[in-house]
């Protein structure tokens, strides 16, 4: 990207990560996207795109139309509008949408939204409960479902064991990324799960799916984000410290959920987005200073960092272990607490991530600060990591 057509984030706006949030969908949308307008210092009539979310994983009533129904109910006239679904990545894949119509020319600032609730079953009769059956069937494919493999749990374990034999990767080397992060977690207020926890104590923790344990998986979360994105030119004009996207990457597999080709332990789509991000941004591994990594299980949040080239192959859980990836270490991965402390409501955790990266690129993250950050990584996928997009954000000068 030349500097002239840079896009640059200008505004945003989370909820606090919790089991269950009191709120409608539009409501929660609309609220946190006018709390992001109001920290860009636009007017929401400035405002010329609108791109959020599907209205959660679990939702069937009244999932049409959700970015019209939003635009009507916050009266906001628009030049672009839509709903993205691409499963967890999907506000990142919307982010992408947003830059690119900037970049070329025909929108200025556009509004990026997602949200994450629980079903709405609202008592509605035409809601049929074998369609959950039916939707197991479209996210997991039919073989699966008759197999009663109906959650994504099973998958991944599969996969981490595939990685655990072959680099010969004990439960023991796993455990330390779940407290690190509940470290990190303990210092952002935003987070789900605060409280410290020990290496016995995730080794102790039940045993979900082999071999991940209960204190190894992200939890059940719900909440919303939102982030304004505006050309180069608004974004100057605004003054304050500006955020811009340098780079992305995007690469999705030939497979849904688990590969039936290929190697099982391995996710070549993100090696390949991280490569193109950073070849699109111009820049090597050793210049990047902050990651916010997707992560839903702990030993695939790891084989996540060896993926994008962070560490060589079952290297990774040695790196936590010696402090690399920590809030003081050489690459701090995760400040915010990642998924598993954090908190992980699908819709919303790219917007997160994004958030994050940028607060610690302005120097806003508090006690959770990683020094003086120039350049950050985001990184999320879709499916058992059949896809993933990388963005690549800079701290301008």
């Amino acid at each position: 990207m030349g500097r002239d057509r840079n896009v640059c984030i200008v505004g945003y706006a989370q909820t606090p990560v919790k089991k269950f949030i009191k709120a409608t969908f539009l409501d929660l949308a609309a609220r946190v996207s006018i709390e992001a307008i109001r920290s860009s210092g636009l007017s929401k009539k400035e405002i010329q795109g609108l791109l959020i979310t599907q209205e959660g994983f679990g939702n069937f009533v009244n999932a049409q139309l959700f970015a019209p129904r939003l635009a009507g109910h916050m009266r906001l006239e628009t030049k672009f509008l839509g709903t993205f679904e691409c499963g967890g990545m999907s506000a990142a894949v919307a982010v992408k949408m947003a830059a690119t119509e900037i970049m070329t020319g025909r929108l200025d600032t556009c509004l990026v939204i997602g949200v994450e609730l629980k079903p709405e079953l609202l008592g509605d009769p035409a809601f049929d409960y074998t369609s959950l059956a039916d939707r197991s069937a479209g996210t997991y494919g039919p073989i699966e479902s008759l197999s009663n493999l109906r959650g994504p749990l099973p998958f991944y374990a599969m996969s981490q064991q595939r990685w655990m034999m072959d680099h010969q990767i004990h439960p023991r080397d796993i455990a330390p990324l779940p407290v690190l992060l509940r470290k990190n977690a303990t210092k952002n207020p935003m987070a789900q799960f605060r409280d410290p926890i020990g290496l016995e104590d995730v080794l102790n923790s039940r045993m979900v799916c082999p071999p991940i344990r209960l204190f190894e998986c992200c939890p059940q979360s719900e909440g919303a984000a939102a982030v304004v994105l505006a050309s180069h030119d608004v974004a100057k004009a605004l003054g304050g410290k500006r955020i811009s996207i340098r780079g992305h990457g995007e690469a999705h597999d030939s497979t849904h959920y688990f590969p039936d080709r290929g190697d099982g332990g391995r996710f070549p789509c993100v090696e390949r987005a991280a490569r193109e991000a950073y070849e699109n941004a111009g820049v090597s591994l050793k210049d990047l200073d902050v990651a916010e990594v997707y992560g839903a299980f702990a030993g695939i949040e790891l084989m996540n960092y060896e993926e994008m080239g962070f560490f060589k192959r079952g290297q990774a859980p040695g790196a936590v272990q010696e402090g690399k990836t920590a809030l003081d270490g050489e690459f701090p991965i995760n400040p915010s607490g990642g998924r598993l402390s954090l908190g992980h409501p699908p819709g919303a955790t790219p917007l997160l991530e994004l958030i994050e990266v940028c607060n610690q690129l302005r120097g806003e993250a508090q006690e959770r600060q990683v020094g003086e950050p120039v350049l950050g990584l985001i990184q999320a996928e879709h499916g058992m990591i059949n896809g993933s997009v990388v963005l690549i954000l800079e701290r301008e000068e």
